[in-house]
């Protein structure tokens, strides 16, 4: 701690009777004889004028026995320096003494200026004890303090602050300025404190006791670690999406956060406190950097997240131009005096205005992530709007100006990841209905492409039918040409089942209950020419088949129900043939052939039979992995249960 001896003038001394200054002449006897009297008649004046200027000091303030906190803003004094050419030798004569005038704030702000500040206040204490106290000045930036503390003999002992100084230069490891003082009992001590700053000047001065800022700190650790760690968790979640869909709105989001999260922690002294204590020269520049770092990557994201080149293509030339100016900011903060680039910040952030109009352009012009962008870039507007006008010093120094940039900045964050949550699931939305238009369309060239294939098939296969037929007709033996015709049948049933599907809605399943109609009216035509007594009757659950169960399915049935029309009914006996399909819960069906003819031959084993049809419907049955029974009772009937196998996808 660093002393000076100053010798102050009894001429400052209070007369108790009449409340005037008695001052006492110190050039007097210097004077020559001749202009005694004009020094008298100045001396007069002076002592008119004096009284009047002392009846405007600010009242002192008279600690209270158990102190908790003060605001000394209606308490003090205070004098611009504008030639910065003042000392304390100066603040305590006159006529420099008598030109303090009293704090018109509990704050006072006098934007930026290039003046040096004094404050002048007295602690009184009536007190029988001595009264531990401290003397906060509640603004970070501040560069340059000095605290004039009175001791005895017209002494004066020097502690310095600001940030200017290391922080372990400091009384208390805080991030605002704390002197630690006492007052002795029954005592009045003047203070004289010189303030420089190369931005904005506040003075928010405040006294409190140990207890209070122990327990002001405490609260402060709170709300900033809430504040903080919340934003933390949010940047990290949204950094790995980012990573997850490399959607760069996202990593344009977390940069420009983060830029403004360190902007915010320089601003309130905790990166000077927690990141870089001995930084000095950076700690002066970096709030004015990241200030501008924030604001580029915050444009970035204005033209990622809106897509201005698409919909506001002239306010993405201004855009781009913002960019180029945040460059020139950051440089100039590392480059230039605070002076010239705190100018430039300030300027740059009146130009956020123009991001802001683009995103209630977008607005109107119906882009959905612009709803939340204009809340969340309002809510930032504002907060930065009455931080500025308290650096400007149109507003004053509270609470709420204090903090209305981390208001600002939180529910900007919070709202913005808002919209980056809605545009993933309109990017969603989006991508499903892109996804189903293109199966829809792909099932559409599908089907065609099914129908085109089953259409081309049931040509070639009547191609092949009358083909057989043609064949036939050169062949004079009777079995063979029988065979001919069985073969031409077969080959016809499975031309059905590809017309069915060519003519269906859906060119994958097959409507089996009106291809069986077909199909039993096709047999009967041709295999009952000379018996019309036969009846065909059909029990059928509605059910579809795919093509590769309906073919095998078709010819077992082609064969049972021909075989009967051949066999079951000689001459011209009538007959009724039963053909019977049904799903069962399990998930089989069931299929049943049933003629009331002359039944099939007890000696005869139909799965050893040298006839080409018993024998399909036997490998058939089997790779419907189904089984077949025969009741030779009131007739012959076959009864095949089976299942619809679920054949790979076919690429």
């Amino acid at each position: 701690m660093l002393s000076v001896s100053l010798r102050v003038s009894s001429a400052s001394a209070r007369s108790e009777g009449s409340g005037q200054i008695v001052c006492s002449p110190l050039q007097v006897t210097a004077m020559s004889q001749t202009r005694l009297s004009l020094a008298i008649v100045v001396t007069a004046l002076l002592l008119l004028l004096v009284p009047t200027v002392r009846l405007m000091a600010a009242e002192p303030m008279i600690l209270p026995q158990e102190l908790k906190w003060l605001s000394l803003g209606g308490h003090m004094d205070i004098l611009e320096d504008q030639a910065k050419q003042w000392t304390i030798r100066d603040m305590v004569a006159e006529p420099v003494a008598a030109r303090f005038m009293p704090s018109r704030g509990e704050s006072p702000g006098f934007g930026f200026t290039s003046s040096a500040y004094w404050v002048r206040f007295t602690i009184v204490n009536p007190w029988d004890l001595d009264i531990q106290w401290c003397l906060e000045v509640a603004y970070p930036p501040m560069d340059s303090i000095v605290l004039y503390m009175p001791t005895q003999a017209d002494q004066f002992q020097i502690k310095r602050g600001g940030d200017h100084l290391p922080f372990h230069a400091r009384d208390v490891d805080y991030k605002d300025f704390i002197f630690l003082l006492h007052t002795p009992p029954k005592s009045q001590q003047t203070y004289y404190i010189r303030f420089e700053n190369a931005g904005s000047m506040n003075l928010p001065l405040t006294i409190l006791s140990l207890v209070a800022l122990a327990e002001k700190i405490n609260r402060e650790q709170i709300v900033l670690g809430i504040y903080h760690g919340a934003i933390l968790v949010m940047l990290i979640y949204n950094f790995f999406i980012f990573i997850s869909i490399r959607d760069l709105s996202y990593l344009y989001y977390v940069l420009f956060n983060c830029g403004w999260v360190l902007a915010m922690l320089s601003l309130n002294g905790l990166a000077f406190q927690y990141l870089w204590p001995r930084a000095v020269w950076w700690t002066n520049n970096s709030l004015l950097f990241f200030f501008c770092f924030s604001f580029m990557w915050g444009v970035q994201f204005s033209r990622s997240f809106l897509e201005t080149a698409h919909h506001t293509p002239v306010f993405d030339v201004m855009l781009r131009a913002l960019l180029v100016l945040a460059v020139l900011g950051m440089a100039c903060a590392l480059l230039t005096s605070y002076y010239t680039s705190v100018r430039l910040t300030n300027i740059i952030g009146m130009t956020s205005v123009i991001v802001w109009i683009n995103g209630f352009l977008c607005l109107r012009r119906g882009v959905r992530a612009a709803r939340y962008y204009v809340m969340a870039w309002s809510a930032l507007i504002l907060g930065i709007t009455i931080l500025s006008m308290k650096n400007l010093g149109i507003l004053p120094y509270n609470v709420f100006t204090i903090w209305a940039p981390q208001l600002g900045s939180a529910t900007e964050i919070t709202l913005l990841s808002l919209g980056l949550a809605d545009r993933i699931r309109t990017l969603r939305q989006e991508k499903e209905r892109a996804e189903k238009t293109l199966m829809d369309t792909q099932l559409t060239m599908q089907d065609a492409l099914l129908k085109e294939v089953h259409h081309r098939v049931k040509n070639n296969l009547q191609v092949i039918a009358s083909l057989l037929n043609l064949q036939s007709r050169q062949v004079r033996d009777a079995q063979t040409v029988e065979m001919f015709k069985e073969s031409q049948n077969r080959v016809q049933s499975m031309a059905l089942i590809h017309e069915q599907l060519y003519r269906s809605h859906d060119a994958a399943r097959l409507d089996f209950e009106s291809y069986l109609g077909t199909l039993m009216a096709y047999l009967l035509a041709s295999y009952s020419t000379n018996n019309t007594a036969i009846a065909l009757k059909l029990k059928v659950d509605p059910i579809t088949f795919g093509v590769d169960t309906a073919i095998p399915c078709g010819l077992i049935v082609h064969e049972l129900v021909s075989n009967a029309l051949k066999h079951a009914f000689p001459g011209t006996n009538p007959g009724e043939i039963h053909l019977d399909l049904h799903a069962g819960d399990d998930g089989r069906y069931t299929l049943r052939v049933r003629d009331n003819g002359v039944g099939f031959p007890e000696e005869a084993d139909f799965r050893h039979v040298e006839t080409l049809g018993l024998r399909l419907v036997t490998m058939l049955t089997q790779q419907l992995d189904g089984v077949i029974e025969l009741q030779r009772s009131g007739g012959t009937t076959f009864t095949i249960t089976f299942t619809e196998p679920q054949y790979q996808t076919r690429v």
